[in-house]
Formats: C-alpha cells, structure tokens, sequence
C-alpha cells in the first residue's frame, strides 16, 4: 500500500514499541524491548504520475510561498517497500498488519495523509480477458507485446499461474526461476567438488 503526505519528512507511528520494565538480580529496574514499534518515515521521492493527481485533488497547498511547487512538499510510504527489508517468513503477515493499521490511522489524519490506490493497468490488448492461455501465449508471442505489462495485468486481475509463469520467465528469468525452480526442459547445472 502507499501513502502520501502533503507534508515533506512526515513520520505516523503505526505500532508503538512492546516494553516492560524487568528487574534484574542487583535489584535495578531496567526498560526491556520486547518487540519493536515500526514507524512510517514518508520520503520525497518515488512519486507516482497517479499520486500526483491524487495529492493535487486531495491536499490544499495554502501558505506556501510563492513560487515553491507544492509538488515538491509531497511525500511518500510504501509499506510493501518497507516489508521488503523483513525476514521472508515475517513479511506478509507485518503488511496485512500494516495496510490494516495505515487504514485506520488515515480515518483519524485525513488531512496528514491519505492511501492512494494503485493506478489501473491497462489490458495487453482488447480481447485479453476472452482468451484461453494457450492463446494469450501465442498473440504475445506473435505480436511482441511487452511480458511484464501482460504480467501485471494478469497479476492484479485473472491470476492465472500458468500465463504468470511463463510471461515471468520472459521478462525475469531469475525471478521466474527463483520462484518456480528451473523450467522442466532445463538441466540443472552441476557442480562437480
């Protein structure tokens, strides 16, 4: 999810730090963390041509002086892009969390911040939806359309896995291999010690 700001280096605690005060042998209270808070530091880069639409409809710019481009105010949280930096297996369930907590927030700070949605990705060509897999292969194939528009599409809308696979290995070998394992008809590459 993301997020924008009207104000540049704005911070929104999205979970307060989990302490307790422990006392240890000597008698001497101590603060324990027993789970850290996460914090969403808003960034002036990465805007969006939809997000600065949705900044300019949504925010009034007043009191700035003359001359200063209120798109330069704006800035920008991404929590997909801060659960990126988790362990893999914490992940999924931190952005549930985080997207859920940023919505509520955003009703108590309307005017802070709000949750821009993504933009819509435009169908690869018209009769998309219509065609079997086999055939969205074959006019991609023959007509040279971009794999990873027809990716995205595919991703936010049908979620086919097999047209997401192959148009994967396409446009991101790696990436396809990383997440499906090496295609059948390839060799696994052997080491010999």
């Amino acid at each position: 999810m993301r997020c924008i700001s009207p104000y540049a280096g704005y911070s929104l605690t999205i979970f307060e730090p989990q302490e307790r005060i422990v006392v240890d042998s000597s008698n001497y209270a101590k603060l324990v963390t027993l789970e850290k808070g996460i914090v969403a530091n808003f960034e002036k880069s990465g805007l969006l041509d939809h997000e600065i639409e949705a900044a300019l409809t949504a925010f009034t710019f007043s009191g700035l002086p003359e001359g200063v481009n209120p798109l330069t105010r704006i800035a920008v949280f991404d929590s997909e892009a801060y659960c990126a930096r988790l362990p893999a297996s914490q992940r999924a369930e931190t952005q549930v969390q985080m997207d859920q907590r940023l919505r509520d927030l955003q009703e108590q700070h309307p005017s802070d911040f709000i949750i821009v949605e993504p933009a819509d990705i435009p169908k690869p060509w018209v009769t998309y939806d219509e065609l079997e897999i086999e055939e969205i292969l074959a006019l991609q194939e023959a007509t040279g359309a971009n794999p990873e528009a027809v990716y995205r599409y595919e991703m936010s809308n049908q979620e086919r896995p097999e047209v997401l696979e192959a148009m994967l290995r396409k446009y991101d070998p790696d990436q396809a291999d990383a997440k499906y394992g090496p295609e059948e008809d390839e060799e696994p590459i052997l080491v010999q010690t």
